[in-house]
C-alpha cells in the first residue's frame, strides 16, 4: 500500500463474538506492550512513521469507540473502557489530561466512524474535548460518517447496522455545535495487512491452521462472511517531515485530511491564504461583513468530477469537471477561486451551542470507471471568525 505512517490500534475490550474481559484481559497481560515494542521496531525518521495505540471500545449498541494515539510508545498506556475511572468518554478525557499533565509526550484521541449505529457517538449528548479530541474520522471501510446518505452521501455507512437516523451522529452535526475538529480518514482493517480493508479479502471459513496462526481476532472473524465494505480511507498528514513528532503534531493540530483508499489526492485549501495546516484556531476577518476568498487546489489521481465548497453544512459553490474517467491529463488538476461577499452567519445547534463565525470546508469527487469506487477527499474546516 505504500504508506509513510500506520497505527495498528487494536480493541481494548471486545464484545459481539469476542468476550469483553477477554480482550481486556490480553491487552493488560501482554498485547498492548507488544503493539508498542512493534511500533518502536518498525519506527524509522523519514522513511516510516508509526503511532502507539489502541481502540478505545464500547460494546454493542451501549456506544461508540475512540481510538488514542500516543506520541511515544514508552509513555503510551492503556486506559480501557471498562474501568470505572475511564468507562466514559469525559472520564477517558480527564484521566487522559491528569496523563498528559505528567508525561512531555502527547495523546490525542479520535472518534471513530461515529455514525454507525450498533457502535454510535453522539456529539450532542457528550461533554466533548476538542483539545483531546481535535479530529474526527469522516471516512473508513465502513462509509463516510460526514452525512446522512438521504443528504447526498455516496457512501452511507454499510457496515454492521448501517447509519444511524437520528441527528448528533455526524461529523457536520459537530461542526454545527460549534466543536473544532478537522477530518481524517482510516481504513479500519484489524488484519495483518495495513491500509487494505474488507473489500480486499475473499469472504470464507477459515481453515484450522488460520486459526492457529492468527488467532481469534477480527481478521479472521471477518471472512467468515461478505460483509459490506468500502475500500478503506487514507490521511494525508500535512507536515514539514516524515518524522513522529512532526506526524503526531500534525494530527494534534488538524493538519490533516482524508481520502478513500488508493487514491492519494493532493488538495490546498485556503481562505484568506490560510490553509488547514496554518490555522491555529479560526481566519481573523475584520467586521462581519469583510468579503473572505476562498482558493481550492486539486492535483487527482484521476479527472476531477467536481470541487464543492461547503459552507456552515451547505454547498456554497460547485466545480464542475468532468465524469470521463479517460479523459486526459489535464482533467486531473483543478485551481478555482471564489469571493464570499456575505457576512458571517454562523450555525446554531441549540440555546447554547453554535459556532462565532463561519465554517467552510471542501469535498473533492473524481470520476470513476463503471463499478470502481469514485475517489473521493474531504479537507477542512477552516473556520472564518471576527478578530
Amino acid at each position: 500500500m505504500a504508506l509513510d505512517v500506520v497505527a495498528y490500534t487494536d480493541h481494548d475490550t471486545m464484545g459481539f463474538f469476542i468476550p469483553p474481559e477477554w480482550q481486556r484481559r490480553r491487552m493488560h497481560e501482554r498485547y498492548f506492550d507488544q503493539l508498542c515494542e512493534v511500533a518502536e521496531e518498525f519506527d524509522e525518521a523519514g522513511e516510516f512513521v508509526t503511532l502507539p495505540a489502541y481502540e478505545w471500545t464500547k460494546q454493542p449498541n451501549v456506544g461508540g469507540h475512540v481510538n488514542v494515539y500516543f506520541e511515544d510508545a514508552a509513555d503510551a498506556t492503556l486506559f480501557d473502557s471498562l474501568a470505572p475511572e475511564t468507562r466514559t468518554y469525559e472520564r477517558l478525557w480527564s484521566r487522559l489530561r491528569e496523563w498528559d499533565a505528567d508525561h512531555d509526550s502527547g495523546v490525542v484521541t479520535v472518534p471513530h466512524h461515529p455514525a454507525e449505529s450498533m457502535y454510535p457517538f453522539d456529539f450532542a449528548s457528550v461533554d466533548y474535548d476538542d483539545e483531546l479530541a481535535p479530529v474526527v474520522e469522516v471516512y473508513s471501510q465502513w462509509g463516510s460518517s460526514e452525512r446522512p446518505g438521504d443528504d447526498g452521501n455516496r457512501f452511507p455507512l454499510a457496515m454492521g447496522q448501517g447509519e444511524i437516523e437520528t441527528e448528533g451522529h455526524y461529523v457536520r452535526d459537530a461542526h454545527r455545535m460549534g466543536h473544532r475538529v478537522g477530518m481524517l480518514g482510516g481504513a479500519d482493517y484489524h488484519g495483518p495487512h495495513p491500509g487494505h480493508s474488507l473489500i480486499h479479502t475473499r469472504p470464507h471459513l477459515p481453515s484450522l491452521s488460520e486459526w492457529r496462526r492468527r488467532g481469534l481476532g477480527w481478521g479472521n472473524i471477518w471472512r467468515v462472511w461478505n460483509e459490506k465494505s468500502y475500500p478503506g480511507g487514507l490521511s494525508a498528514f500535512l507536515a514539514p517531515e516524515l518524522e513522529r513528532s512532526a506526524v503526531f503534531s500534525a494530527l494534534k493540530n488538524r493538519s490533516v485530511y482524508a481520502t478513500t483508499q488508493p487514491h492519494r489526492i493532493l488538495v490546498d485549501f485556503r481562505v484568506n491564504g490560510v490553509d488547514v495546516a496554518e490555522q491555529t484556531d479560526a481566519v481573523g476577518v475584520e467586521s462581519a461583513e469583510t468579503p473572505r476568498e476562498v482558493t481550492v487546489d486539486v492535483a487527482g489521481t484521476a479527472p476531477v468530477a467536481s470541487v464543492t465548497v461547503v459552507k456552515n453544512n451547505a454547498v456554497w459553490r460547485r466545480f464542475e469537471g468532468t465524469d470521463d474517467a479517460d479523459a486526459g491529463l489535464d482533467a486531473y488538476t483543478v485551481s478555482t477561486e471564489w469571493t464570499d461577499e456575505t457576512p458571517l452567519s454562523g450555525m446554531s445547534w441549540d440555546d447554547r451551542r453554535g459556532t462565532a463565525g463561519d465554517v467552510y470546508a471542501v469535498r473533492v469527487r473524481q470520476a470513476a470507471a463503471d463499478g470502481d469506487h469514485p475517489g473521493t477527499a474531504w479537507v477542512g474546516p477552516i473556520w472564518a471568525e471576527t478578530a
